[in-house]
């Protein structure tokens, strides 16, 4: 599996948590592009409804569907706590989707090929 990243800069904001929500992820996107590694870089990030969503541009892979597995999905879930842990942004993000039930998705793509992760607020 590639490697997941999550990009979470220092975001302050008490207005709610759709607006942590918001300002996170135009935090995260104002760093686009950015080489992740792996041959991915991460193009995009949008908040688009009940998702928010990172973009990630693989050329030289292939991405399919069916390769997305339950593990798959714990194993981001488990990331992010494990950050959350020590980064209080990250902790404020998650909470903040989790209030607002507000999931992520991971898009990779290419020419040739697309997938999705899908992780749903509650599975945080």
């Amino acid at each position: 599996m590639a490697a997941i990243a999550i990009l979470f800069s220092v975001t302050s904001c008490s207005n709610g948590s759709q607006t942590i929500i918001q300002a996170q992820a135009i935090a995260a996107n104002r760093s686009c592009p950015m080489e992740i590694g792996n041959g991915l870089t991460l193009t995009k990030v949008s908040y688009e409804g009940r998702y928010v969503v990172y973009s990630y541009k693989g050329e030289g892979l292939y991405f399919s569907q069916e390769n997305v597995t339950p593990e798959m999905k714990a194993q981001i879930a488990q990331s992010l706590q494990i950050q959350a842990q020590s980064d209080p942004n990250t902790k404020k993000f998650i909470e903040a989707l989790k209030k607002e039930n507000v999931g992520l998705i991971y898009h990779y793509y290419n020419s040739d090929s697309v997938m999705d992760v899908v992780v749903e607020a509650r599975d945080l």
